[in-house]
C-alpha cells in the first residue's frame, strides 16, 4: 500500500515536471517563431511542415518525447483527474506542433512529405520569381514561344512542402513531349520565400531567375486594388491601406498577404547571395534593426552564395519603355539570358484579374485607393524610405555582381533613382 501511494506520488511529480518543461519549451519556440514572423509575415498559416525534422532544425526543436499513452490503465494510474491533465498536456503539445510547423516553413526546413529521390535539375530551365505586380504575368504569357514553355498558371509548389511532385511530373511530361523546348515556371512570391530558395538549391540548382522590381508606391498602391479585385469580399473584410504600414501582412488573413514590409525588395534579393553582406554599411541598407531580420537574410545570403545561378533583373519602366532601340536591347538581352535562338517579338502586356458583373465592379472600384491623396500621406513616406534603401542596395551592391544580369544599366538605374 505505501509503495502504491509513493510509486503514484513519484508518477505525479513526474508529469507536472514534464508539463512544466513542455510549457517552458513552448514558450520558447513561440518567441523563435515571432522572431521569425518579424522577417517572413506573409508565410501561409495553413502550411505544414510534417513531423521528420532536417538535421538542421534538431539543435532547436528536438522532437518531443511521449509524456502520456492512451492505454487506459496508463491514464489515470493515481491521478484521479488523469483526463483532464492528459488533456492539458495534449493542449500543449498540439500548440507547440502548430508553432513548430509554422516556424519551419518559415526558416525553410525540409520535411518528410513529398520527399523526392532522384535528379530532376535538368526539368527547370528558368523561373519568374517575383515581386508581385512587377511585370510577372507578362513574363509568363511572352515566355511561351516556339522555343520556351511557361504553364499559364502560377507554380508555387516550391515555396511550400506540398505538390512539389505535381510540379515535378508537369515539367517531365512536358520535357518528354517538347524535348527542345525551354521550360519555365513563373511564382511572384518565390524570391521572398527562404523555402522557396532552399528548394531551388535542393533539386533546380541550375535554374537561373528573372525578377522584376517597381517603384514601392506605384507597387503597392496597384497590389492594394488588385486584392480589392480579386479577393472574395464581405463588409469590413479588408484592411484599409494605413493599416498595412510596416510588418503587418497577417492583418490581411485569411487573404493573401499584403504590407509595406513586402516592398523590402533589397532584403529579398539578398537571398540570392550575390552581394558580400559583410559590412554594416551594406547590411543597413536591408534592415536598420540589427536585429533578427538582418541575421535572416544574412543567413540566406550565405546559403544561396554557393549556388552559382544568374538572376536577370528588370524595372517595370524597362516593361512600358517606348524607345525602340532599347526595348530591342532589352528583348536581346533577355533572349540570351534564357538561351533561345530566334529573337524574341515585342513585349505584349498582360494584365491579370477578375471580370466582375457592371454592380459589383461599381462597389469594389470605390474600395480602391489613389495613393496619391493626402490621407496616404504616411503609407507614402514609409515606402518611399523602402524604396530608397531598395535602390541604393540593388544599385550599389546587388548588380555589381557577375551572376546579376541588367539589360541598359543606364536606363535601369535612371528608374530605380526615383524611388
Amino acid at each position: 500500500m505505501h509503495n502504491n501511494v509513493c510509486d503514484t506520488t513519484i508518477q505525479f511529480r513526474v508529469r507536472h515536471l514534464c508539463a512544466a518543461m513542455l510549457f517552458l519549451l513552448t514558450i520558447n519556440v513561440w518567441y523563435m517563431h515571432t522572431k521569425i514572423a518579424d522577417s517572413t509575415p506573409w508565410r501561409s498559416r495553413d502550411s505544414k511542415a510534417g513531423s521528420s525534422l532536417a538535421d538542421v532544425a534538431t539543435e532547436y526543436l528536438p522532437s518531443l518525447p511521449k509524456i502520456y499513452t492512451n492505454n487506459d490503465n496508463n491514464e489515470n494510474a493515481g491521478l484521479g483527474s488523469g483526463s483532464a491533465f492528459k488533456s492539458l498536456i495534449q493542449m500543449a503539445q498540439d500548440g507547440l506542433n502548430e508553432v513548430k510547423q509554422d516556424a519551419f516553413d518559415a526558416l525553410g526546413i525540409e520535411s518528410s512529405q513529398d520527399h523526392i529521390i532522384g535528379d530532376v535539375s535538368s526539368y527547370l530551365d528558368f523561373a519568374v520569381v517575383g515581386f508581385p505586380k512587377c511585370g510577372t504575368s507578362t513574363m509568363m504569357h511572352y515566355l511561351n514561344t516556339a522555343e520556351s514553355w511557361v504553364p499559364d498558371v502560377e507554380m508555387c509548389q516550391l515555396n511550400t512542402h506540398k505538390n512539389k511532385l505535381k510540379l515535378i511530373q508537369k515539367l517531365k511530361e512536358h520535357g518528354e513531349s517538347n524535348p527542345n523546348q525551354k521550360r519555365g515556371i513563373k511564382c511572384p512570391a518565390s524570391a521572398e520565400s527562404a523555402l522557396s530558395h532552399k528548394h531551388y538549391r535542393k533539386y533546380f540548382p541550375k535554374t537561373n531567375f528573372i525578377t522584376g522590381v517597381r517603384h514601392p508606391v506605384e507597387w503597392f498602391e496597384s497590389f492594394y486594388n488588385f486584392r480589392i479585385n480579386n479577393v472574395k469580399l464581405q463588409k469590413g473584410d479588408f484592411p484599409r491601406p494605413n493599416e498595412l504600414i510596416g510588418q503587418s501582412c497577417g492583418k490581411t488573413r485569411p487573404h493573401p498577404p499584403l504590407c509595406t514590409h513586402r516592398a523590402r525588395f533589397g532584403f529579398f534579393l539578398s537571398f540570392f547571395g550575390k552581394t558580400p553582406m559583410n559590412t554594416d554599411v551594406e547590411l543597413d541598407l536591408l534592415d536598420q534593426t540589427g536585429g533578427f531580420a538582418r541575421k535572416f537574410a544574412m543567413k540566406q545570403a550565405k546559403i544561396g552564395a554557393a549556388n552559382g545561378t544568374k538572376v536577370f533583373l528588370y524595372n517595370m519602366d524597362q516593361l512600358a519603355d517606348q524607345n525602340s532601340t532599347r526595348t530591342e536591347q532589352f528583348r536581346e538581352d533577355l533572349r540570351g539570358f534564357i538561351g533561345l535562338k530566334d529573337p524574341l517579338p515585342p513585349v505584349l502586356h498582360h494584365t491579370p484579374g477578375k471580370k466582375h458583373e457592371e454592380e459589383e465592379q461599381a462597389k469594389r472600384n470605390a474600395l480602391k485607393i489613389n495613393i496619391c491623396e493626402k490621407q496616404y500621406e504616411k503609407l507614402r513616406e514609409v515606402l518611399v524610405k523602402e524604396g530608397a534603401n531598395a535602390a541604393k542596395w540593388i544599385l550599389e551592391y546587388f548588380v555589381e555582381s557577375d551572376e546579376v544580369v541588367v539589360s541598359d544599366l543606364a536606363f535601369f538605374a535612371e528608374g530605380l533613382n526615383k524611388w
